[in-house]
């Protein structure tokens, strides 16, 4: 870590930062090394303060929200982790809704139906931010972020800019974006969404819930869904046709309650998962002819 950059932290009073934080506390796996300097930006005027010191100081640095979609080194990271925790404020214009990037996809949906604001339903439940939801254009029940963010503001590390883009300017597939191709880093987003009855909102958010929990291993310590869906198929199925549902590695196990889940049982580190998505990948590219994508991102 350059030790200028923690001079800065330190001269910065209003900064809140930590140094050598095991990234296990910091995400949903709970896996992982420490970090060298984890930071919370209080608001988007401190997230972009940071964002613009990482690049003066050239200190490696990663934007972390809720930490819910990552797999931590066990070496962990030597460099700046920026962790957007308290950047939640989610607020309304007429059949818009505006959120920071830290802001829970739950609280958004939640703030939506409180609004009487429909379209945000199908991703009740997912357990990310709005920033990682719009990075990687999460989705659920036949619904993607693309399909009802109107812009994103970003900041754009090469430039050292803030700008808007526009849904048309976001590049946006299937688990992918151009923040993903770009480095770009979500400040906040806007998402266009219908009126409704509040009553009718909220009894498909709790069906939502309520499917998510009946097939989702979410008691267990986890990175949600471990591989990309493939064309045609559903990764779940193909492993668990292939005979790989409950099968470990150290602490990592293939969930028994849904195959396209990889959970820590305790004591797992990123090795045991690393060598277990192998040992799946190669199983199910033997038996189907498949080759499963990796999902989640690795820090």
């Amino acid at each position: 870590m350059e030790s200028d950059f923690l001079t800065f932290l330190q001269a910065e009073q209003t900064l809140s930062f930590e140094c050598g934080v095991p990234l296990a506390r910091l995400t949903s796996f709970h896996i992982g090394g420490a970090a060298a300097a984890v930071v919370y930006p209080a608001d988007i005027l401190q997230l972009l303060l940071l964002l613009h010191a990482v690049q003066d100081f050239q200190v490696p640095f990663c934007i972390l929200g809720g930490g819910t979609n990552i797999l931590a080194s066990d070496q962990g990271y030597d460099g700046a982790v920026i962790v957007t925790r308290h950047l939640r404020a989610v607020r309304r214009f007429g059949n818009l809704l505006v959120a920071d990037c830290g802001a829970p996809l739950m609280q958004t949906a939640e703030e939506a139906a409180r609004g009487c604001l429909s379209g945000m339903e199908p991703l009740y439940g997912i357990p990310g931010t709005v920033g990682g939801g719009v990075y990687m254009n999460a989705g659920a029940f036949q619904t993607e972020i693309k399909d009802i963010l109107l812009y994103a503001d970003i900041y754009d590390p090469d430039t050292g800019t803030v700008r808007r883009l526009l849904r048309e300017d976001c590049h946006f597939a299937y688990r992918h974006s151009v923040f993903m191709e770009k480095g770009y880093v979500v400040l906040q987003a806007a998402f266009a969404l219908q009126h409704g009855e509040r009553a009718a909102i909220q009894a498909r958010m709790a069906e939502v819930l309520a499917r998510r929990e009946q097939k989702q291993p979410l008691e267990c310590s986890s990175a949600g869904s471990v591989f990309k869906r493939p064309v045609g198929d559903y990764a779940s199925r193909l492993i668990d046709a292939a005979g790989l549902r409950g099968m470990s590695v150290g602490g990592a196990q293939v969930s028994e309650k849904h195959a396209g889940f990889i959970i820590n049982r305790g004591g797992a580190t990123a090795a045991d998962v690393r060598a277990l998505v192998d040992l799946v990948k190669e199983k199910v590219m033997a038996t189907f002819g498949v080759l499963l994508e990796f999902e989640i991102r690795l820090l």
